[in-house]
């Protein structure tokens, strides 16, 4: 087997079929591949079950173990797929994006491919639509085949490297030389966050070939329910605690790191602070300041103890 595409997903059929009917579709474009679908589904009663149309190239699999990380597990030890190719389930791909992704592979050897994710709002549109859609956005203006940069407080002083964030929506990986044992994807972050974060960073530690892939492009849907102030800061706030406590489940720990995003982390807070209180005048910038303000606490209050669940029954979704 060529390739499999992996989605992972939770109640969310109402994008599923078309997302599973696109996939399909871009398979068919290229007969000389063999490449399949690997719907997991990670619900407790297996919803989506009756809207995946089982066949030779698509396949569906129940996790009901809570998580995405046994779900994403689940997917890599049933595929067979030499690619794996990971794409959301509120996410539709644009046109050539899985021969995109192949090609650029085959062309530079790569152990990973990162490619944009573009938003997509749904529903009735409101004045802070593009402002509450943009953090959704997962792009960069770095040349086919550029590195991923490493996620350090100064990544952005590197030319030339792509600053795409290391999550795992709208990636590809090269099995054998990505996957060393049955949970690349840890467990313990399978609610909370952050799992991806962690496993690519490894890879990156590891010396493997992360790059960047700009003709591979997805669409995200980001419905009503996750355009508002208090959705956008929490996610803020869930990415600022991503970025410290991944330094310290790294095996070894990178203390000096986490001790040096903890200082951003404050100064975030300060600067953001400042801007916030622009929000009578300028009500754009204002939101900047809290979302600058909601990311440097969460760099600051990593602890377990703060996270909340971000997947799972937690989870905000569009409704079936």
């Amino acid at each position: 087997m060529d390739a499999s595409i992996i989605i992972t997903t939770y109640r969310r059929e109402s994008l599923l079929s078309t997302l599973v009917a696109d996939c399909i579709a871009q398979i068919r474009a290229l007969p000389e591949l063999h490449i399949d679908v690997w719907v997991i589904d990670n619900s407790p009663d297996a919803s989506a079950r009756a809207h995946v149309d089982q066949s030779t190239e698509v396949h569906f699999v129940h996790e009901p173990r809570p998580g995405v990380s046994h779900a994403r597990n689940r997917g890599i030890a049933d595929s067979a797929g030499r690619c794996i190719i990971f794409i959301d389930d509120d996410e539709r791909p644009a046109p050539g994006w899985l021969a995109a992704l192949l090609t650029l592979q085959k062309d530079t050897n790569a152990d990973v491919l990162f490619g944009p994710v573009h938003p997509q709002p749904v529903d009735d549109a409101t004045p802070m639509d593009h402002f509450y859609t943009e953090f959704v956005r997962q792009d960069s203006d770095a040349p086919a085949g550029a590195a991923i940069a490493r996620h350090t407080p100064w990544a952005g002083f590197k030319r030339g490297l792509s600053r795409r964030p290391l999550a795992s929506n709208n990636t590809l990986l090269l099995r054998s030389r990505c996957i060393f044992d049955a949970a690349p994807f840890d467990p313990s972050l399978g609610q909370t966050g952050g799992e991806d974060t962690l496993f690519f960073t490894e890879l990156q530690r590891k010396h493997r070939r992360l790059l960047w892939c700009p003709d591979a492009v997805v669409t995200e849907s980001v419905p009503a329910d996750r355009r508002t102030l208090q959705f956008y800061l929490r996610r803020k706030f869930r990415n600022g605690q991503i970025t410290t406590s991944t330094c310290l489940k790294l095996a070894p720990a990178e203390h000096g790191l986490a001790v040096a995003w903890m200082a951003t982390g404050l100064l975030q807070c300060l600067i953001g602070l400042l801007f916030s209180a622009m929000w009578p005048f300028d009500r754009l910038r204002g939101y900047r300041g809290l979302g600058t303000v909601a990311t440097g606490l969460g760099k600051l209050f990593y602890h377990e103890r703060f996270r909340q669940i971000a997947y799972g029954q937690a989870q905000v979704s569009t409704p079936v």
